[in-house]
């Protein structure tokens, strides 16, 4: 009898560790993970996002991460209180480093695409900014 709750238990502790539904730290396999990063190298965690697809107005991670599927249209909500365009430098970047050619429009007319380094333009000097990606 003793054998068998250890065996229970222990199928117990295997499923709940090892989660049943893909779901790991906000992230599906299927899913693009990209990170937003200031001009020192620092992420930029807390800045809403929501994309096309599966996410509806989440944060980025304390990471930086934000998290899409491919052909997304992901929109950042760049909070004056949370960056600031007057000092701050946005980046684009994934496990290598920054993503270049990603085409974005804000709200405050910025428009382009990212450099070779992921860098892109925002304007929240007056109000918050919304920026489009478009994955």
């Amino acid at each position: 009898m003793k054998k068998n709750l250890i065996v229970v238990f222990a199928f117990i502790a295997l499923f709940i560790f090892s989660g049943c539904d893909g779901y790991r730290d906000g992230y599906y396999n299927d899913e693009n993970r990209f990170y937003l990063i200031d001009q020192d190298g620092f992420s930029v965690s807390g800045v809403p996002y929501s994309c096309d697809s599966g996410r509806t107005y989440e944060v980025t991670n304390r990471d930086g991460a934000f998290y899409f599927y491919d052909g997304d249209n992901c929109d950042l909500e760049l909070k004056i209180r949370t960056v600031d365009s007057r000092i701050d430098k946005l980046f684009i970047e994934d496990s290598l480093g920054g993503v270049e050619g990603i085409r974005y429009f804000c709200d405050n007319g910025d428009e382009g695409r990212t450099d070779r380094y992921g860098h892109f333009y925002f304007e929240n000097r007056e109000r918050d900014d919304m920026c489009t990606l478009i994955l």
